[in-house]
């Protein structure tokens, strides 16, 4: 954290903004207890998203020019993104996928890849560990599609363990999908500053590895 931005490690089963005025326990709830008891003045201005259930480091600007500024890196891809992701099936070797990704016109909040039209996506997997039914991988996006790995990693068959939407059946019911974003990497939109930023995984991601390590 400095004056200009807040970097957190999101934990699961959270969205980032109330999506009506009703809405608690969301990243916008926790952000804001934080800036009340530190008693910092600002906006609650969030400059990318991670799903519900992703875990990982998330960008709060605290100014409405830190937050354009950043926005444009992320828009202009000057944003290193690597995640760690454990999916069902064996991978034996690392594989690049660049298929495009547009909304599913058949089912309301999912994407699809698809051959004509959709928004280009591209998606870097490198193996770190694997056996005969799982592969904990890492994921590096230079792009930044909703859904993108989730929907990518499925589309060629190994879909994130436990994703309810592009997977098979929630293994747990007490942890989301194993998809962790673990780095980010960028230029200080304020000192011009190399900065990069790696957050612990969770314990049940650990837990979960070690488990597969055993198998």
């Amino acid at each position: 954290e400095d004056e200009y931005l807040l970097i957190v490690n999101k934990p699961s089963g959270y969205i980032i903004y109330p999506d009506n005025k009703e809405k608690n326990g969301t990243m916008a709830n926790i952000i804001a207890a934080y800036y009340q008891k530190k008693q910092i003045n600002c906006t609650i201005r969030h400059c990318h998203r991670l799903d519900m259930d992703t875990t990982g480091c998330l960008i709060y600007a605290k100014d409405l020019i830190t937050q354009s500024a950043m926005e444009q890196l992320f828009e202009e891809k000057k944003i290193l993104k690597n995640y760690l992701a454990i999916v069902e099936g064996n991978i034996l070797k690392d594989i690049v996928i660049s298929t495009p990704i547009s909304k599913d016109r058949h089912h309301n909040g999912k994407m699809i890849v698809t051959k004509n039209g959709g928004k280009s996506a591209k998606t870097i997997c490198k193996v770190i560990s694997h056996n005969q039914n799982y592969s904990l991988v890492k994921i590096k996006i230079e792009t930044g599609r909703t859904h993108q790995i989730r929907v990518h990693m499925a589309y060629i068959g190994h879909p994130v363990l436990n994703d309810p939407l592009y997977g098979v059946k929630k293994q747990t019911t007490d942890f989301g999908q194993y998809l962790h974003a673990k780095t980010l990497g960028f230029v200080h939109p304020k000192t011009n500053r190399l900065m990069e930023f790696n957050s612990d995984i969770p314990k049940e991601f650990y837990d979960k590895i070690e488990e597969l390590k055993k198998r």
